[in-house]
């Protein structure tokens, strides 16, 4: 049995240090939209969270798109979705 799997390049990037932390430079602006905002409107399926370490106030921040169903793939360290 197989399977499909779509995938789509992003429309759009989101960067929000954690609170009381710097992330450094932001991400160019070429690299696409920086507003977690997004999420309200284009409502994505999932979200690559690559800033595993901060996993829960992510999560926290992010309450109302998991109440909507939206789902983080977090690669690391295990790949997992959550």
């Amino acid at each position: 049995m197989s399977a499909t799997v779509k995938i789509e390049c992003p429309n759009a990037l989101a960067e929000k240090p954690p609170s009381g932390a710097s992330s450094g430079p932001p991400l160019p602006e070429a690299a696409g939209s920086l507003a977690p905002a997004h999420l309200a409107t284009d409502k994505p399926d999932y979200l690559l969270l690559l800033s595993w370490n901060f996993l829960d106030e992510v999560l926290a921040q992010q309450a109302a798109y998991r109440a909507a169903g939206g789902k983080f793939i977090v690669p690391v360290p295990d790949v997992r979705v959550v």
